[in-house]
């Protein structure tokens, strides 16, 4: 929990991170009600948005000689003006984008009722913040035992702060069951829109409103790819298997072999506990049954979004661990790997 800043969610169940909470709203997580919620609600259950301001303030250095503070040319810092936290450093031309303003862009999806919001935090000592918006479009996936798993489309904006990123808009699939992620591709290529912190943000529109389309055009074959996956079996050895390639990023058991050959004792071990971890979650993980290739594109996005930081002892190391974590579970390494999971099991 403590990887979070602040943050606010609807619907019946708490986020992961504050299950073990007595009530449905903390000192950190503000509980909305059952629906989604508006833009302007947002802002009433996390307070800290309302007004939430990084500022570009001029870089520079104190100078013994001359006895005085000399300012940069080209570097700036950016700083929460509430906090006065440093988030990062920018160059001059660098465009300030608050979190307002996101929301009044992401509103105008809103009132065509496209999304509704669903959930909104801030990470990592105020240098992100993150907002989930509900789509109306959703699939069943029906496991060889018969239980169903509800999928639904939301769309993931993250606001970068720290000076070197970009805001990123992108469709990512969420299956209810388990609140494991997938960001959304199109023949294997990601949806992904990123609004750079220049220009005009009102240009961006037309590209985000394509995005969303995109999205509603690929949600049928996800939804096959996923049934065909349910019922196509696969046991806990070849997953062991899959799993060991998967991480070494190679394609045969006889590149696997190779690799150990030339593997330091420490390199083996990491590896052990990644395939251990990962088979664990095909077997038993939440809603899964060690089945099917889809238990195992479940275990690989359980893997990388229910992130363990619970033996980070540092508040302000577990808010970067977990800002790292999240980055990469949407658009990072993590998302990276679920997407190629998914080609090779379709393979």
């Amino acid at each position: 929990m403590d990887l979070v800043e602040r943050m606010m969610y609807v619907g019946s169940a708490k986020p992961w991170w504050m299950s073990s909470s007595a009530s449905m709203s903390t000192e950190k997580g503000t509980w909305g009600g059952m629906e989604a919620v508006t833009a302007k609600r947002v802002l009433e259950l996390v307070p800290e948005l309302d007004g939430y301001r990084v500022e570009k303030r001029r870089a520079g250095f104190w100078s013994e000689s001359r006895q005085t503070w000399v300012k940069s040319e080209d570097e700036c810092f950016l700083v929460h003006t509430k906090t006065g936290t440093i988030t990062g450093r920018c160059k001059d031309t660098y465009s300030e984008r608050q979190v307002e303003e996101e929301l009044q862009f992401l509103d105008r999806f809103a009132r065509d009722g496209e999304i509704l919001f669903h959930t909104a935090g801030i990470l990592d000592n105020y240098k992100k913040v993150w907002l989930l918006a509900q789509t109306p479009s959703h699939y069943d996936v029906r496991r060889m035992s018969g239980k169903v798993d509800r999928h639904y489309q939301f769309l993931m904006a993250s606001l970068d702060f720290t000076g070197g990123g970009s805001n990123v808009l992108c469709p990512t699939d969420v299956n209810v069951v388990c609140a494991n992620t997938e960001r959304m591709a199109v023949s294997g290529s990601p949806l992904v829109q990123r609004i750079r912190h220049s220009g005009d943000l009102d240009a961006k529109y037309e590209d985000a409103r394509a995005v969303l389309d995109d999205m509603y055009g690929a949600v049928d074959a996800t939804r096959d790819e996923n049934q065909m996956l349910a019922e196509s079996p696969m046991g806990l050895e070849e997953f062991i298997g899959f799993s060991t390639q998967t991480f070494l990023k190679v394609d045969t058991s006889e590149d696997v072999s190779r690799w150990l050959e030339k593997a330091s004792d420490r390199s083996k071990t990491m590896l052990r506990n990644k395939v251990t971890k990962t088979s664990d979650l095909f077997m038993s993980g939440i809603g899964n049954e060690g089945v099917s290739k889809y238990d195992a594109l479940q275990a690989f996005t359980e893997y990388f979004d229910h992130f363990d930081i619970g033996t980070v002892k540092s508040k302000v190391e577990a808010g970067r661990k977990g800002a790292k974590a999240l980055t990469s579970a949407f658009d990072g390494n993590g998302a990276a790997t679920k997407a190629r999971v998914r080609a090779k099991l379709l393979a």
